[in-house]
């Protein structure tokens, strides 16, 4: 996963926006799905929607989880305040706090990542790739400010893509929503009209309809890849004060490596599988 990083980290340096000055404009196609990435995408989507609760048991037992999975030598946490969450990279002793628009899929994600990319995760808590700044980007944090890039890039919170889906679901074999009588090829599956499907949802529903494993696991796949672009960037940098920055490159090596716009280019797909 990282040599793959590694090799487009090199070749983009920055945000690529192309459109009437002459380069390449992104594509705005209706979208159809089939049964399993509708079904995949649906469930991301809804996933997508849950803010963090506190108060929620399930939430603070997954938040269990993550504290065991960052520091496997301490005494088991009920997912409560803490001291120790700081050193994971959370602003507080609460990460609740820090979800924000992350939602609870930023939780899911940090989870994925030490579930599937568990030497990835440990990796980039510690910080022991290259040599390493005196103050370094929180973890925890950067993990969930990541899940809001994805979430946006993709359009999970695009209310036509909720509306799309919805309706596939709920008439089988669905009708698509205003997106000129298009209907899906199977029923589940959905027909996402072109204003709600950018270039970079299509390319992701390709990883989501490979079937097994790595399809189910598509966005813990896209998520550890973007983690891994944006430590490869920060360490040609090292300035917190330009995090924000460090990271819109790192989402930038996360798109061209999603939509491969050329024949040059190296397809996240490729990488992940």
């Amino acid at each position: 996963l990282l040599e793959g990083v590694n090799g487009i980290v090199k070749g983009v340096s920055g945000v690529v926006v192309r459109g009437k000055n002459g380069a390449a404009e992104l594509r705005r196609e209706p979208l159809e799905l089939s049964a399993l990435a509708a079904g995949r995408l649906r469930a991301l989507v809804a996933r997508a929607a849950v803010p963090f609760n506190s108060g929620d048991s399930d939430h603070r037992a997954a938040l269990a989880r993550l504290w065991t999975a960052a520091f496997p030598r301490d005494l088991p946490s009920e997912g409560g305040p803490s001291e120790r969450w700081k050193d994971m990279g959370w602003q507080g002793k609460d990460p609740a706090t820090d979800f924000r628009g992350g939602g609870v899929l930023g939780l899911d994600n940090l989870i994925g990542l030490h579930t599937h990319f568990p030497r990835t995760f440990a990796a980039l808590l510690h910080k022991t790739r290259g040599s390493r700044a005196e103050i370094e980007y929180p973890f925890a944090v950067a993990g969930v400010n990541i899940s809001f890039q994805l979430m946006t890039m993709l359009g999970l919170r695009d209310p036509a893509l909720v509306a799309a889906l919805t309706e596939g679901a709920d008439n089988g074999s669905g009708t698509g929503v205003d997106n000129g009588g298009a209907q899906p090829a199977e029923p589940g599956g959905a027909v996402v009209p072109a204003h709600a499907a950018p270039e970079e949802l299509h390319a992701f529903a390709e990883a989501l309809s490979v079937p097994g494993p790595h399809g189910a696991r598509a966005l813990d796949s896209l998520y550890a890849f973007t983690f891994e672009a944006l430590d490869s960037k920060w360490l040609l940098s090292q300035d917190v004060m330009e995090f924000n920055a460090t990271l819109a490159q790192a989402v930038a090596v996360t798109n061209a490596a999603l939509v491969a716009r050329d024949d040059h280019s190296l397809r996240f797909t490729d990488i992940v599988s």
